[in-house]
C-alpha cells in the first residue's frame, strides 16, 4: 500500500525505499538481518554442497545469479507471501528455459548437471525463505527493539 492515511505516498527517486522502510515501523534492521543471513548462508552453502557433487567448481556468474535469486526468494517472502509460489514457479521456469535450449543428449555429465541445478535450486528457495522468515519473525517478536 503505498501512503495511507496518516503519511502522504513517498514520490521521487528512493520513494519506494523509503515505503518499504516504513512498512517495518521505521526499522530495517529486521530485514537487513534476514537478507544478510540468505545472501551469504547461500554463497557459503550452496557452492559447497555442489561442488561435492560435480567435477567442475561453480563459476563466478552462477554464484551472482544465485545471490540475486535468493534476494528475490526473500523479498517474496517477506513482500508477498501470497504470491510466492507463483513467484518461484515463474523464476524456475525462466531459468529451465534458459539452461535447457540447446539440444544437448542425454549423458551422465547432463545428469550431473541437471542435479546440481535442481539442488542449488531447492537450497536457494530455502535460504531465501529462511532469511524472510527470520525478518518477520524479528520484526514480530520485536527483540531487536528490547
Amino acid at each position: 500500500m503505498l501512503g495511507s492515511a496518516t503519511m502522504p505516498p513517498r514520490e521521487g527517486p528512493g520513494g519506494f525505499l523509503i515505503e518499504w522502510a516504513d512498512k517495518g515501523g521505521g526499522n530495517v534492521v529486521y530485514y537487513v538481518f534476514g537478507y544478510v543471513l540468505s545472501v551469504l548462508g547461500s554463497w557459503v552453502v550452496i557452492p559447497r554442497v555442489l561442488n561435492a557433487i560435480r567435477p567442475y567448481p561453480a563459476r563466478r556468474d552462477s554464484m551472482i545469479l544465485g545471490g540475486v535469486e535468493v534476494l528475490l526468494y526473500v523479498t517474496a517472502w517477506i513482500w508477498f507471501p501470497e504470491f510466492f509460489l507463483r513467484i518461484v514457479a515463474f523464476w524456475l521456469g525462466f531459468k529451465t528455459l534458459k539452461e535447457w535450449t540447446t539440444r544437448e543428449v542425454w549423458s551422465p555429465a547432463a545428469q550431473i548437471r541437471y542435479n546440481s541445478y535442481l539442488i542449488g535450486s531447492v537450497l536457494s528457495v530455502l535460504f531465501g525463505a529462511a532469511g524472510g522468515s527470520l525478518a518477520i519473525w524479528l520484526r514480530e517478536s520485536s527483540l531487536l527493539s528490547r
